[in-house]
């Protein structure tokens, strides 16, 4: 209407931003780790915050049990975390501290849970005083937090080593089906299937979201890129993410379906 001023103020949350005109919005707030392993032989573990922003920003973190949508007032989980809320200045960091506070956890097996740190930027008042148009971002990191049980009798290593790659053709694609028979979660960063290291790439992974096969199960990765017939004595060459959340790298002639 002529002559009125609309005075608009836009909080958004999310956990990625992937349409083109937020791509110059960035989060503040840097998690020291992309996952965190919970031993239980350590009785806690502990995660660093940083703000390398430019201002201060208000934190608020929760665990939850896969649910994308969970509310730190909904959620059920046997872990205390603390602070739940903070402040976080600009070039200071700031501990969250995770202990384990009910049972219910498989002894036997990794049991996965998920890490969620929102970051809220304060309003900004004196603009919205003045009328301005404003648009404004809060963040929501989410990183997977795996529970460890103390008596597990293999290591990452060798669950690692444990992995079995099987080469599935399904009509005219081709898929690597991966049996993992350990205790343990284990995530591809990347895969790819050449006759030999130097090779050309026969198929890849692609961007395939679902990267991860939980222990004592079977996960699928459908193969892209593949032009041609794939021949008997491929290799996969890929990498797996470690503890750290680096990456350690393997190559494997895949069996064939049938022994074929």
């Amino acid at each position: 209407m002529p002559g009125v001023m609309f005075k608009r103020y836009l909080t958004i949350s999310a956990v990625a931003l992937s349409i083109g005109w937020a791509s110059c919005a960035q989060a503040s707030v840097v998690i020291n780790t992309t996952r965190v392993i919970y031993n239980e032989k350590a009785g806690e573990t502990i995660v660093q915050l940083s703000n390398k922003g430019k201002g201060p920003v208000l934190i608020q973190s929760w665990i939850d049990d896969g649910d994308t949508k969970s509310r730190p007032d909904s959620v059920n989980v046997p872990f205390n975390l603390t602070p739940p809320v903070a402040r976080l200045d600009p070039d200071k960091g700031q501990t969250l501290r995770i202990v384990r506070t009910g049972g219910g956890l498989s002894p036997q097996q990794e049991s996965l849970f998920w890490l969620n740190v929102l970051e809220v930027p304060p309003k900004p008042t004196g603009q919205i005083a003045a009328g301005d148009n404003l648009m404004q971002f809060s963040f929501r990191s989410r990183i997977k937090l795996f529970h460890r049980p103390a008596g597990l009798t293999v290591t990452p290593q060798q669950a690692y080593d444990k992995l079995a790659l099987t080469l599935r053709r399904s009509g005219a694609g081709y898929a690597v089906i991966v049996n993992n028979p350990s205790p343990y979660h284990i995530t591809f960063r990347q895969l790819d299937v050449r006759q030999a290291k130097e090779s050309s790439v026969l198929g890849y992974l692609g961007k395939t979201p679902d990267r991860m096969v939980a222990p004592f199960s079977e996960l699928t990765l459908a193969l892209q890129g593949v032009k041609a017939p794939l021949p008997a004595g491929a290799k996969a060459f890929y990498s797996l993410v470690n503890d750290m959340g680096g990456d350690s790298k393997y190559e494997r002639t895949l069996a064939t379906e049938g022994g074929s």
